[in-house]
């Protein structure tokens, strides 16, 4: 069996997300990059905007076009975190009666929260139609990366990362949301967030951003770039296929 990067050769990945993904703001998205380094074949689902209740249906798409694929990357959750989205919570619990060694005993029991007005139940949903459609598949989580300002427009008008979101929550907390779904959904976790090393909150960091001034939230070539480095370092420890 071949192992690290050479596995990743001729294999088809679908890449689910938004405008990171969809590669707004720069001449070569993340994907293009892994694609031509390791000569595998990329499917860009990814769409301007896209909150992860959208990616769903992406991911439905992607089902109905494309059943053979090795590997599904998912990097979402900026936008939840733009529009204000409730957290929630993966799981409601419940206590039950359940055989335990022959004697019948009350335990608690966790069931999943499938609510597309939560972010943690969108995970849930999300994760439930990629596992459950494409159980051949790899399935890898992405974090969002850090938020820098943006403006695009008068009533799209975007904080840095420093201010908290209408529920006044902070993006680390969704980060934090998406890592724990990886450890719940059985899937790697590609944490771009710790391990990009893109901090746009800070100036000398604009250089990887599409424009210092309006867009410091859509990395330009360079940050896909070194988007793509972190995602090949990773892949290097992760089966192309199960």
């Amino acid at each position: 069996m071949t192992s690290g990067l050479e596995a990743w050769r001729g294999k088809r990945v679908a890449f689910i997300g938004d405008s990171i993904t969809e590669g707004v703001g720069s001449e070569k998205a993340y994907h293009e990059y892994l694609a031509e380094w390791l000569g595998m074949e990329a499917l860009n689902y990814g769409v301007n905007g896209a909150q992860t209740d959208a990616m769903r249906g992406f991911a439905q798409r992607l089902r109905r076009e494309h059943q053979d694929v090795n590997a599904i990357f998912v990097l979402g959750g900026t936008n939840d975190f733009n529009h204000g989205l409730p957290m929630g919570e993966f799981f409601a619990t419940r206590y039950d009666t359940v055989n335990h060694n022959g004697e019948t005993v009350v335990r608690a029991k966790r069931e999943w929260v499938m609510d597309e007005k939560t972010f943690c139940g969108r995970l849930n949903l999300l994760m439930s139609e990629i596992k459950r459609g494409f159980p051949q598949a790899q399935v890898v989580l992405m974090t969002p990366l850090h938020r820098g300002y943006a403006i695009f427009g008068e009533q799209n008008v975007q904080p840095q990362e420093l201010w908290s979101n209408a529920q006044n929550l902070f993006i680390d907390d969704y980060v934090g949301a998406v890592r724990r779904a990886a450890d719940l959904w059985s899937v790697p976790l590609i944490d771009l967030f710790r391990e990009s090393g893109l901090l746009p909150a800070f100036g000398e960091y604009a250089r990887f951003f599409h424009d210092a001034e309006t867009d410091c939230l859509h990395p330009n070539a360079r940050g896909h770039e070194r988007m793509a480095r972190v995602i090949a370092a990773a892949l290097n420890a992760i089966p192309a296929e199960v």
